[in-house]
Order: C-alpha cells, then sequence, then structure tokens
C-alpha cells in the first residue's frame, strides 16, 4: 500500500468481515470429524514492527511471508489471519491468510472486495448471505438420502468406475521431495487472435466455450503424454446450487471430475467428445465431490490424492486475480509469492484477453520436475493450434 494506511479502521474491517463470514473462524475436532462454527474465534489485526535497519521491501517481503505461512491450528482456530508492516511513513505491506480448508480463490476475490468496501464505510449494505455453509450441507445430506439422491450418486459411481473419483495424472517429469514449501514452477502460452478467432468459430460449432476447449487440449495432452484411453480431470465448480451464492460467500466451491475417453485427440471427433463429458460432469455437479471419494474410496476421503491429478480452472484472470475498488488515498499493488498447496496437482488457469486465449500451467517442483510444466503446455498449445485449422 502507497498512501496513508488508517490501521484502526482497517482492524474494525477485518473485524466486521470475520462477523459476516464466520467460517473464518471456525475450528474442528478432529478427533471426533466434527465441524466447530456455532462459536468462531475472530482474531485481531496484526502487526509486525521493524526495526530501522531492517525497513526495506526485501525484508518487509521476508517477514509478511514468514506470518503468512505459518500453520493454523485447525482445533482452536480461527482459520484466517491479516497481518500488516508498516516500512516507512507511505508504505504498508499487508497480507491476507486462510487455510484452503475455508477459502479458496474465489473466496478470497470475495474476501478482498468486502475488506475495501468495510474500510470504506463500516456502514456500507453489502449482498445478503441467503445460505450458510451448515445450512447448505444440511439440504445436500438431505437430498442424498431420496430416492432422486441416490439414483443420482449411484449413477456418478459408475461413470468414474474406470478411473476413480480422483483420476490420476502421471505426466512425465513427477517426483517427490520433503519441502514443506516450494517454488511453483511456471509454463505460459497465449493463442494468438487469429488462432484464438478459429477455435472461436470450432467452439461454436461445437458449443464449446474458447475456456472449454483450453480444458479439452488439457485432456488431449493427458492423454497423449500418459497413453492412457481413459483419463479424468478436474474442473473447479463455484457453483453447487446456485452460482449466485458465492457472490456473497465463497465456501462451497466444489470440484467435478470431466471423464474422456479417446483413440486419437487429433481428430475433431475429440472434441465433441470432450464437449459430451463435460456437459455430463456439470449437469452432476450437485454431487458433491467428496461424497463419491467417501463411497469410492474411502481411504482417501479427507486427505490428498495419493497420486498426481490434474485440476482446469476457467476463466481465472492470471495477473490480478483479486482486484479491489479504488481507496481515496491508496495505491495498491499485489506482491508475487510462492503458493502454498501441497498436495499432487497440476493446475491449468484459462482466461480470454484482448491478445488472445491465455494459459497458465502450474506444478509445484516439491512434486514435478520444472520441465513437466513446459512440456504439458506445448502439448496444449500443439493441440489448440491443430484444432484451430480442423473443419
Amino acid at each position: 500500500m502507497d498512501g496513508e494506511l488508517d490501521l484502526a479502521r482497517l482492524a474494525d474491517a477485518w473485524d466486521l468481515l470475520q462477523r459476516r463470514h464466520p467460517v473464518l473462524g471456525s475450528s474442528f475436532d478432529l478427533a471426533n470429524d466434527h465441524w466447530h462454527i456455532e462459536e468462531p474465534v475472530r482474531t485481531a489485526l496484526t502487526l509486525s514492527r521493524l526495526p530501522a535497519s531492517s525497513r526495506t521491501p526485501q525484508h518487509a517481503t521476508d517477514e509478511l511471508a514468514t506470518v503468512l505461512r505459518a500453520p493454523f491450528d485447525l482445533t482452536r482456530g480461527p482459520l484466517a489471519r491479516l497481518h500488516a508492516i508498516p516500512v516507512d511513513d507511505s508504505t504498508t505491506l499487508l497480507g491476507m491468510a486462510a487455510d484452503h480448508i475455508a477459502c479458496d480463490a474465489w473466496s478470497a476475490h470475495i474476501l478482498i472486495v468486502e475488506l475495501w468496501s468495510l474500510y470504506r464505510d463500516p456502514h456500507v449494505t453489502l449482498p445478503p448471505i441467503r445460505v450458510t455453509f451448515p445450512d447448505l450441507v444440511e439440504q445436500e445430506n438431505a437430498w442424498l438420502e431420496t430416492p432422486a439422491g441416490v439414483e443420482t450418486v449411484e449413477q456418478r459411481i459408475a461413470m468414474l468406475k474406470p478411473i476413480g473419483p480422483q483420476p490420476p495424472a502421471p505426466i512425465p517429469g513427477q517426483r517427490f521431495s520433503g519441502a514443506n514449501y516450494a517454488r511453483v514452477h511456471r509454463h505460459r502460452f497465449t493463442v494468438d487472435a487469429d488462432t484464438f478467432a478459429r477455435l472461436q468459430g470450432t467452439g461454436m460449432l461445437r458449443g464449446l466455450t474458447p475456456s472449454v476447449l483450453a480444458h479439452a487440449a488439457l485432456a488431449g495432452a493427458l492423454h497423449e503424454l500418459t497413453g492412457a484411453e481413459d483419463v479424468g480431470t478436474t474442473l473447479a465448480v463455484a457453483n453447487r446450487p446456485s452460482r449466485s451464492l458465492h457472490r456473497t460467500q465463497g465456501w462451497l466451491a466444489d470440484n467435478v471430475v470431466v471423464a474422456t475417453h479417446a483413440d486419437d485427440v487429433r481428430r475433431p471427433a475429440f472434441i465433441a467428445g470432450f464437449g459430451e463429458a463435460f456437459a455430463t460432469a456439470l449437469d452432476f455437479s450437485q454431487v458433491s465431490l467428496g461424497v463419491l471419494i467417501n463411497r469410492m474410496a474411502p481411504e482417501q476421503f479427507g486427505r490428498p490424492s495419493p497420486h498426481p491429478t490434474a485440476a482446469f480452472n476457467p476463466g481465472a484472470t492470471l495477473e490480478q486475480r483479486f482486484p479491489a475498488e479504488p481507496v481515496p488515498g491508496l495505491t495498491m499493488t499485489e506482491l508475487p509469492m510462492s503458493d502454498g498447496w501441497g498436495y499432487r496437482t497440476v493446475v491449468v488457469h484459462g482466461a480470454e484477453s484482448d491478445a488472445g486465449l491465455q494459459v497458465r500451467i502450474s506444478v509445484k517442483d516439491r512434486w514435478f520436475e520444472a520441465g513437466a510444466a513446459t512440456a504439458l503446455g506445448e502439448r496444449m498449445r500443439e493441440l489448440l493450434e491443430t484444432w484451430a485449422t480442423a473443419r
């Protein structure tokens, strides 16, 4: 933050935000598998006062990273923290951390927007939260016990039987390292505007958007790199019963598995097949992935996947993921910091832009060699360019 940041106002806004989203203060009884949200624990804005000799941007950034990466105590809560480091009279570093149990990228966007709304005006009227997470879970559990719920779950289990609820994506370059926090290796590419336009035509002919075609390229690349006829990729969905819920409460995100079977991914028929698989996955999105894991692979329930998986996150902005409305007197610059996920997932983001279709592949060097992201990205680009000329 460059400008005059009112820390007292920020502390009040943070307190109001936690009152609005009590999941940030929830905790877990790990022995009895019980989630406590009835009496959330709120945490105050914390500060680091660096000595004069250490008031440099690098010292401050290192200090902020240390604070934000400190593990949360799930048994006590809270599951989020906000920390500020004044560097000088006109510059402050600010960071928010939240456990992935209670927060995801969609949620983080909501939190940032609402934090600064409350900072500007503590009496601002924010959109109502119509359904809480416990309410949603109760509704889902009740539906799962109905004949329609039982039949839907059984149908989905039958569809995923060849690949499982957390399908493996054994791309070349997998490894294991014991590092707790590892660097992220990324590969980015942009499908140029002309190719992008042809892809849009391809998408319209087959009912697919360009970002869905990028997801198809991920699946196709995995088919080619692994030689597997059956492949499953995970799609991040920010909607269970209603997308509008997430405009005000971001704790409801889930994943669905898109299952594909292919003999030759370079033929246009693969695109049509992927479109059908994509639509089927969304049709069954009312069945949470956790329910399927608990039924199909109970030993994996509540645990990271034991093997590498591949996930696609559509429409995510690649450079400025968490924009905030302008705050008078402050100029905000987002700082790049390494991500903290520890599970074996290849994460692919796709976003449309004026330059074309942007794609970013991210892998942690704890799990993959640096070239793994590049190899996957180059194969995806090749497929997209091939499909752009298909008729």
